[in-house]
């Protein structure tokens, strides 16, 4: 599939280390909200992020897509984990036991029928605002026995900062998700304080936390 412009913003960033935007630590809300009821966890745009070492302790198996090759091959290199890499058609799948990690577009993606449940943390807000509808759209047809996903997003004013990430309030996620059950908004927390990059840009910044049912 053609890349989206994005793409390369975010390649660039990997290539030239520029990953303030990766956090370092495992994210509050999914350590405050997440419910261990399901196995196999899909986290789309995953980068290098912690959060899938926090979700294999609790015990899940974690299936991950991320376009960039630095992040995926970093993320198995700073946790010291074994895994094996092989190529399969158009996939290529980083992997072990635990992990299942696509170096792939998102929309290369075959479907993933094993996948439980979602974490969102960093895809919808990577994307702009002319490709988040086919995101969920193609999210929902590769997860078809998905049941809950566990989203979280920033809010500031787009005016200030072009992003990515870019904000995405409460009624573009209502917009977004319309045909799923519940919506449900968890929590807010301020964090700009956290995030030195966007201070000199931005007057606030909301990370917010969503569990949205089908």
């Amino acid at each position: 599939m053609t890349q989206h412009p994005s793409d390369n913003h975010w390649h660039e960033m990997w290539r030239d280390n520029r990953i303030g935007f990766h956090q370092s630590e495992v994210s509050a809300f999914l350590e405050k909200y997440w419910e261990n009821n399901h196995r196999n966890v899909f986290v789309p745009l995953c980068g290098k992020t912690k959060d899938m070492v926090w979700l294999r302790e609790q015990q899940h198996r974690v299936i991950g897509v991320e376009f960039n090759e630095t992040a995926i091959r970093d993320f198995f290199g700073e946790n010291e984990i074994e895994h094996t890499v092989e190529r399969k058609e158009n996939l290529h799948l980083f992997h072990n036991e635990h992990y299942q990690l696509y170096c792939n577009n998102f929309f290369d993606l075959p479907i993933l029928s094993e996948v439980e449940i979602v974490f969102d943390r960093a895809a919808l807000v990577a994307l702009p605002i002319d490709i988040r509808k086919k995101y969920v759209e193609y999210l929902k047809k590769i997860t078809p026995n998905c049941m809950r996903i566990l989203l979280i997003t920033y809010e500031y004013d787009q005016q200030q900062m072009s992003g990515p990430p870019f904000s995405i309030t409460h009624d573009m996620v209502k917009d977004l998700y319309h045909d799923h059950e519940t919506i449900d908004k968890l929590d807010e927390r301020d964090v700009l304080q956290l995030l030195p990059m966007f201070q000199k840009r931005l007057s606030f910044m909301k990370e917010c936390v969503y569990q949205i049912h089908r």
